[in-house]
C-alpha cells in the first residue's frame, strides 16, 4: 500500500533574520502544523485502513487453508470412492467373463442366458437353415409396418405358428419385416405373419420368405449366392 507523502516544511525562521524577513518565516512555520497535523491524521487512517486489509488477508489465507484441507479430505473420499468403484467393476468383469463362458441353456440369471448360450444357438439355427432351406417367394402387395401381413405363398411349406419368419424385398434387400407365423393354410399358401420388426418404407409385391430366428439382429446384405436362391423361387 502506498502512503500519502507528506507537503514540505517551511523554511524555520531566524534570529539572525531582520523583523521584516522573520515575522512571515514564523508565520509560515507555525501555521504549517495545521497541515502537518491534518497529514498525519490521514496517515493514521491509511495505516488502520492497511491494518484492516492484512486482518483480511489473513483471514482470507486461513479461510483457504481451511478450504484447502476440507477440498482434500473430500478427494480422500473421492480416491476411496475410485476405489470401490474398481473394485465393484472389477467383480462385474468376472460376472461377465463367467457369464460369457457359462455352456449353453444355462441360466447366469433370470431368464438370461451367456453370450455362448446365444453364439450357439445362433450358429445351430445358421446350420439348421443352411440343412433344411425353408425359402418360398410371394408378388401379394404389403405395405412395410407392424401387425398382421397377410400373403399368399407357396403350398405344402412346413410353417408353423409361432416359427419367425423374415419378409425380405427382392430387390432393396435393406426393406424387410420380421415376425412370427400366424396361421398357415398349407393347401392355399395363404400366410398370416405376426410382424414385430422393420426396415424401410413402402408398398412392394416382390417378395422373398425364410425363417429366422428372434434372438438374431437383423442387418440384411444380399449376396450373389442368396440372390441366386432368391431368383430359384422366381
Amino acid at each position: 500500500m502506498d502512503f500519502s507523502d507528506f507537503t514540505t516544511w517551511p523554511v524555520a525562521p531566524s534570529m539572525k533574520h531582520r523583523p521584516t524577513t522573520f515575522d512571515p518565516e514564523a508565520e509560515a512555520f507555525l501555521g504549517h502544523f495545521s497541515t502537518f497535523s491534518a497529514e498525519m491524521s490521514n496517515l493514521l487512517v491509511e495505516l488502520e485502513t492497511f491494518q484492516q486489509e492484512i486482518n483480511t488477508s489473513e483471514q482470507n489465507t486461513a479461510q483457504a487453508v481451511l478450504d484447502t484441507r476440507t477440498e482434500l479430505d473430500n478427494c480422500r473420499v473421492e480416491v476411496n470412492h475410485c476405489k470401490d468403484e474398481v473394485a465393484l467393476a472389477r467383480s462385474h468383469a468376472d460376472t461377465a467373463y463367467q457369464w460369457a463362458e457359462t455352456s449353453r441353456n444355462i441360466e447366469v440369471a433370470p431368464g438370461e442366458y451367456s453370450s455362448r448360450h446365444y453364439m450357439l444357438t445362433a450358429k445351430e439355427y445358421v446350420e439348421n437353415l443352411l440343412q433344411n432351406p425353408a425359402f418360398s417367394s410371394s408378388t401379394t402387395p404389403l405395405t412395410i409396418g407392424i401387425g398382421i401381413q397377410a400373403l399368399v405363398t407357396a403350398a405344402a411349406l412346413s410353417y408353423q405358428p409361432g416359427m419367425w419368419l423374415v419378409i425380405i424385398n427382392k430387390h432393396q434387400p435393406r426393406t424387410w419385416m420380421k415376425g412370427y407365423v400366424d396361421s398357415y393354410d398349407s393347401v392355399t399358401g395363404d400366410l398370416s405373419v405376426k410382424i414385430t420388426g422393420t426396415s424401410g418404407t413402402g408398398t412392394h409385391s416382390d417378395w422373398l420368405v425364410t425363417q429366422t430366428n428372434p434372438e438374431i439382429n437383423i442387418n440384411f446384405e444380399i449376396t450373389a449366392l442368396e440372390l441366386f436362391k432368391v431368383q430359384s423361387f422366381s
